[in-house]
């Protein structure tokens, strides 16, 4: 339980590569007032981090017991970020997740029906048209294992035009068969390409840096 911002500082450090300023050059540099979208915030800390270098921080995440831990660690540490209890899907409405931050709508959801056999519940969710709004974001995290491919496939490249930067993880499928497949991938590849400039990470393949060069 992290209960002191030294300790939050110190978790971050250790173990939040791809989001630590300085060894990554293509890694987010935080600013006072810096419109961020945490989409898959988890326990929080990599949005913690940001809401403690002044960001202006906007958390989801679906799973409502890891919201509650990480909504009670803000409150404790009193880092002003305004978390979201919601997922991130294709369309509005509710979807099946499973399991402490990993999305499983595809496979145990049908209709709004949840698969209990596979331990999932029905959660609310918006698209990330939605999320977006009408804002021009300066960093948007992404990482919600596995359903990045839907999600983004069936976002207008209009809206995903109004971020700046984009720290999007790739949840592939030799890692698990839910996930995506190489040809998926580089789908996702050819339309993200068209909006931003992506780079690699340093420190995995698993993660892209995307940088619209027009805002």
């Amino acid at each position: 339980m992290i209960e002191t911002r030294e300790q939050l500082l110190d978790y971050f450090k250790k173990h939040n590569y791809d989001f630590l300023p300085g060894p990554d050059p293509n890694t987010f540099q935080p600013f006072p007032g810096a419109k961020v979208l945490d989409l898959g915030t988890n326990l929080g800390i990599v949005a913690g981090f940001w809401a403690l270098s002044q960001c202006d921080v906007t958390s989801y995440e679906a799973d409502p017991e890891t919201y509650r831990l990480a909504t009670e660690m803000f409150q404790q540490l009193n880092l002003k970020v305004e978390a979201v209890n919601i997922a991130i899907w294709s369309h509005p409405g509710h979807i099946g997740f499973k399991g402490v931050g990993h999305m499983d709508g595809n496979r145990s959801c049908r209709n709004g029906q949840v698969d209990s056999s596979s331990g999932s519940v029905l959660v609310p969710c918006i698209t990330l048209v939605q999320a977006l709004g009408d804002k021009i974001w300066d960093c948007v995290k992404i990482d919600i294992e596995g359903s990045e491919f839907e999600v983004l496939m069936n976002t207008d490249p209009d809206a995903l035009g109004n971020i700046k930067y984009m720290n999007l993880e790739i949840h592939e499928q030799k890692y698990d068969p839910a996930w995506m497949t190489q040809d998926q991938v580089q789908q996702l590849r050819n339309k993200l390409k068209h909006i931003f400039e992506i780079r690699p990470s340093v420190y995995s393949t698993g993660h892209w840096h995307l940088f619209n060069e027009v805002l």
